[in-house]
Parts: C-alpha cells; structure tokens; sequence
C-alpha cells in the first residue's frame, strides 16, 4: 500500500559528495510527465547550493548557498510540505534549522516520494521505520517495497543502529551486481553470501523494476513486484537474527540509481 501519511518526512544522507534529489510527486514518478512535482536538491552544484523547485530541472522558487553534504558524514534533513509549503531543514528535529521555504499559491497533493543521486556520488540514503508519529506511514514495520532504475548495483542494507564508516553487522542486499547478473543476502558487507541468485537481468537503467524486501521473524526475504509475499527469489532464515530498526539504500560501481518507496 503506497500513500505518504501527514506531511512529513526525515531522511539522513550519508557519504554523498554533492547532488541529492529529493521529488515529491502528485503521480506515480513512473509515470510523471515532470511538471507535477517538487525538485528539492541538496548540495547540489559541487555542493555549494540547495534548491526548490515546482518542475523537475525548472526556475529555483527558494535557494540557500552552503556546504550542505559530507562525503564521510551523516548529515540529517527533514521536508514537509503541508498546505504548499514546502520547507527544508537540518537536523532531525521537524520545523528546527529551516534554510529552504516557498509558498506554492497552486499547492499540489503529494501522493508518492522519489529519491536519486547521480553517477558519480555513491552516497546513501536511510529511512527510520519508526517515524509513523512523524512522517512515513509504516503500516507494516517488517517490509518495504520500492522501485529501482539503474543500471546495475541497487543495495539495501538493513540495521539494527544507525550505520556509519565502523558498521558491519547488517542485513547487506545487493540486486543486479556483478554487472546485473547477480544478485545476494549477506549478513555483513562483505562476508559471504546467505542466499545467491545469479540468473541475470534485474535491473534496467531505463525502466524501473519493483522489488520488496521483508525481515519478518529473522527471515529476510526478496521478491519481484509490489506485493510483499509474492515472487520470491531469495530468502535467508538467520538462526541468530538482528534486530532491524534503520533501512539505507545505494547503488554502486558507478551506477546511478531512482528509487521509489512503497511504505
């Protein structure tokens, strides 16, 4: 079931140089012709400026200069978008630290959320599943599905705390590496692989595919589509289960990726 609840959303950006986008749509983004949603890029232009806008690549309708991103730091942010306006914050604390406002006097409904970054920025994005009184909807707190374009090396880590630089012991999901024509669970970055499939052909840099993944009862869990059940291609029943509290996701090898959440 896809539908953003309130007007909210908290997201930590990390590891990424410059160039993070942020669009909020009225339309499915699959679908979007690019002049129903909100472009909010931060650290865009080597990192020296963040903007709103009301078309994909349009006129600037807010800006602010500065170093927003870290390529080797979390860095907290927070939209909302109730009634028109559109702000952006830092930190992770909701109407604290605005730099970005703008009043649309022809507000639109936001219905879906899309993230990207470009080729040349493997930063990460991450979402608490434990933001319902705040922002996304978890309706169920044990799964998620998304869509994915890129050309190869979508991952989706799954954590018990919040990843940084030290982390290691994660739920690691790699769909198309290996130059898209393989795909892994892992229960570490890098360790060796759970549950393998090397079938080939699962991602497309230019169409999205859909996938969900779920870690219900320490069985992690990836299917085809947006039905979380169906079309399963890969499972792992881990005997000593992590707890999962933090989802980020990346592509990698120089793939740039756009994801679309299905919370």
């Amino acid at each position: 079931m896809k539908y953003i609840y309130r007007m909210a959303l908290f997201i930590k950006i990390i590891k990424a140089a410059c160039n993070a986008h942020i669009g909020l749509f009225t339309n499915d983004p699959e679908n979007s012709n690019n002049d129903d949603i909100y472009d909010v890029v931060i650290g865009g232009w080597g990192n020296k400026q963040s903007v709103i806008r009301n078309v994909l690549k349009g006129k600037p309708m807010a800006w602010c200069a500065g170093d927003f991103l870290d390529k080797d730091e979390y860095r907290d942010f927070w939209i909302t978008w109730k009634g028109g306006k559109i702000r952006v914050g830092k930190g992770n604390i909701l109407g604290k630290n605005i730099f970005m406002e703008w009043n649309d006097p022809n507000p639109r409904k936001i219905n879906h959320v899309g993230v990207s970054m470009d080729a040349k920025n493997d930063g990460f994005w991450m979402f608490n599943r434990h933001l319902a009184s705040y922002g996304i909807n978890t309706n169920s707190t044990q799964s998620v599905a998304f869509k994915v374009k890129a050309k190869n090396d979508a991952y989706v880590g799954l954590f018990t705390n919040k990843p940084d630089n030290k982390t290691t012991d994660f739920y690691f999901i790699a769909i198309g590496g290996w130059k898209n024509t393989g795909s892994v669970i892992r229960n570490t970055r890098h360790g060796q692989p759970k549950f393998s499939d090397f079938s080939g052909n699962f991602l497309s840099e230019n169409e999205y595919r859909d996938y969900w993944v779920s870690w219900s009862d320490g069985i992690i869990r990836v299917g085809y589509g947006l039905h979380v059940g169906d079309n399963i291609f890969m499972e792992y029943d881990d005997p000593e289960p992590y707890d999962v509290n933090y989802a980020a996701v990346a592509t990698g090898y120089g793939s740039e990726g756009d994801w679309i959440f299905y919370i």
